[in-house]
């Protein structure tokens, strides 16, 4: 290409009659990046640096207390824990799926126990396994079960706590709780959508559920 080309017109230079084709592109700038890096050097006298470094500094350390509990609130949602009573020597096994309701302090930190009745069964008295995370407000958490003998058709499922929560997580508004039988993957809902708690609505401190249709689900 000759150097007398232009934007609009290309000179080529060849010994040959051939077809051809040619564009222009503007060439990037480039970056000195000694330049860039000796800005940093003097960090007080030059505010745009010293004002974006700390503006991202403060962004992090305010946004990491918030994301580091929402880690641990997906944990907890995906995570099984232990209902206490469970045996390895127990042959029958469920998962148990809890749902808290989204109101205002609807999670509780009181020990929360059932009993889960069965056609041909029942659990007796269990209560779940818990820490500070579990039953938070709008959170799931998922257990596992085992009992030493069939339950047969889930026929009603008692849930209550003994209300010693401290304050405002002394009462829980519970939205609903699965049932999964491992033996046949049979699931099984219990809706309650309710407080459980003197603080709230009725005041009652246990819930019997039936089982719920499908037009409840």
């Amino acid at each position: 290409v000759s150097p007398a080309s232009t934007l609009v017109y290309t000179v080529c230079l060849c010994d040959h009659l051939t077809g051809f084709g040619t564009s222009a592109g503007t060439e990037p700038n480039r970056i000195n990046f000694r330049s860039v890096f000796k800005k940093f050097q003097d960090l007080v006298n030059n505010y745009a640096v010293w004002t974006t470094v700390v503006v991202l500094m403060g962004m992090y350390v305010f946004m990491i207390y918030p994301a580091r509990r929402k880690d641990k609130i997906d944990e907890q949602e995906w995570s099984i824990k232990n209902v206490h009573g469970n045996r390895e020597s127990h042959p029958y096994r469920f998962l148990v799926r809890v749902e808290t309701g989204h109101d205002w302090g609807a999670g509780t930190r009181s020990k929360v126990a059932f009993v889960l009745n069965g056609d041909v069964g029942s659990t007796g008295p269990r209560e779940f396994q818990q820490d500070d995370m579990t039953f938070q407000s709008g959170g799931v958490n998922t257990f596992l079960l085992t009992t030493p003998e069939p339950l047969g058709g889930l026929a009603s499922l008692t849930v209550w706590h003994d209300n010693s929560g401290a304050g405002r997580h002394a009462s829980w508004c519970l939205e609903r709780v699965e049932v999964t039988d491992l033996q046949t993957n049979k699931r099984t809902q219990f809706v309650c959508n309710d407080w459980i708690g003197v603080e709230h609505g009725d005041g009652r401190l246990v819930r019997t559920l039936p089982p719920a249709a499908e037009s409840d689900v």
